[in-house]
C-alpha cells in the first residue's frame, strides 16, 4: 500500500495538490497498479501563460492578460482492470487590458466530467458539460456512440473569444442546438 498524504508541486505557472492511496502488486517482477484513488487540483496561473505565448495563442495586439485562473479538481481511480476521472474545471475571472481598457469574460467557463474506461479499454463518457455565458454543452455515451445536446450563441462565444484572441478573418455567427 503507498499512501500519498500531501503532495504540492509549485512554479509560478502551475500549481498541483494531490493526495491518494494505492496497492502495487508484483507480477513478472515488474509493479503492477492495483486498486486506486488518487484526488487532486491543478490550478493554472494564466496571466503567466497567457503573457509568455501571445503569437502562440494569438492574443489581440497590445493585449496584456492581469488576472484569470483555470482550476481543475479531479478524482482519478482504478481497480480491476477498470479506471475513471471525474471532476469539475473552471475558466474564471479572465481579464486583461488593451490601450487603458479593461476587458473580461462575462461569465465563468464551468466544466464537468465524468470518464471511464472497462476492462476491454471502452471509454464511457457518463458525463461530458460546460456552461457558460454563451451556452451549453453535454454529452453522454461510449466514444463511438454516444449523445451530445447543446444551446451555443456562436455570436456570443465570437464575442467573448475576440476580446482575447485574434480571430482573423473567423467569425462565428448563429447556434448549435
Amino acid at each position: 500500500l503507498l499512501t500519498l498524504d500531501d503532495l504540492r508541486l509549485d512554479s509560478d505557472l502551475l500549481s498541483l495538490q494531490t493526495s491518494g492511496t494505492t496497492h502495487l502488486a508484483s507480477a513478472d517482477k515488474l509493479p503492477k497498479l492495483g486498486s486506486a484513488r488518487l484526488d487532486g487540483r491543478i490550478t493554472a496561473n494564466l496571466p503567466g501563460i497567457l503573457n509568455q505565448l501571445p503569437a502562440t495563442i494569438h492574443l489581440q495586439p497590445g493585449l496584456k492578460v492581469i488576472d484569470g485562473e483555470l482550476t481543475t479538481n479531479f478524482t482519478l481511480t482504478s481497480t480491476d482492470g477498470s479506471s475513471g476521472l471525474t471532476g469539475t474545471a473552471a475558466l474564471k475571472n479572465l481579464r486583461g487590458s488593451m490601450q487603458n481598457k479593461l476587458i473580461q469574460l462575462d461569465q465563468p467557463v464551468e466544466f464537468n466530467f465524468d470518464l471511464a474506461r472497462n476492462k476491454t479499454q471502452q471509454l464511457d463518457i457518463r458525463q461530458l458539460s460546460a456552461h457558460s455565458g454563451f451556452g451549453s454543452f453535454s454529452a453522454t455515451g461510449k466514444a463511438n456512440t454516444f449523445s451530445f445536446q447543446s444551446s451555443l450563441q456562436l455570436a456570443k462565444l465570437n464575442t467573448q473569444l475576440a476580446q482575447f484572441i485574434d480571430l482573423g478573418p473567423l467569425k462565428f455567427a448563429g447556434q448549435i442546438l
